[in-house]
């Protein structure tokens, strides 16, 4: 995979595949991650999320100062006459968020999954009230007015079948 210099501090950053031994490590950043911006993550389930994600078309890491800093999961999904990253998910360890390295890490992925998996666009969830969101329309991405997502309580949802069954 390819490399670069953070000319700041003369660090190589690399990118590689993740390995099944990086996931211990993962889930401790993960946890990080979430815990920083609004839940409790406990390491035990971190860690089944990352094995999740493991299993993903696309897993790539990111190493800088000899340490994995950043991690980029995610699902191709063909839809109709084209291929689009789907359930994707993209990590930073808190202490490297905010610096001039993410909008680069984030393009290689989305450049990555492009000549390997030929795909034209991604989908991807996040909250509405969050800052990714608002960071997420400044780069190019949009809330779409062709598909919505939809959610619900499956036991109210199954109530609600049982009714109207009668």
């Amino acid at each position: 995979m390819n490399r670069f210099y953070d000319c700041s501090n003369n660090s190589m950053i690399s990118f590689a595949q993740v390995q099944k031994k990086d996931l211990p490590i993962i889930a401790k950043i993960y946890a990080k991650a979430y815990n920083k911006e609004w839940e409790s993550r406990k390491p035990k389930k971190s860690q089944e999320i990352v094995e999740y994600r493991y299993k993903k078309n696309i897993k790539i890491k990111v190493i800088y100062d000899k340490k994995i800093v950043w991690v980029f999961f995610s699902d191709i999904k063909p839809l109709f006459f084209w291929n689009v990253m789907n359930d994707g998910d993209v990590v930073v360890d808190p202490a490297y968020q905010k610096l001039w390295i993410g909008a680069q890490l984030f393009a290689y992925g989305i450049e990555y999954a492009i000549k390997k998996f030929h795909i034209v666009g991604w989908d991807f969830y996040t909250f509405k009230d969050s800052y990714q969101f608002e960071w997420y329309k400044r780069i190019g991405f949009y809330p779409s007015d062709k598909r919505i997502m939809m959610s619900g309580k499956t036991d109210e949802v199954l109530k609600k079948l049982k009714i109207n069954k009668k």
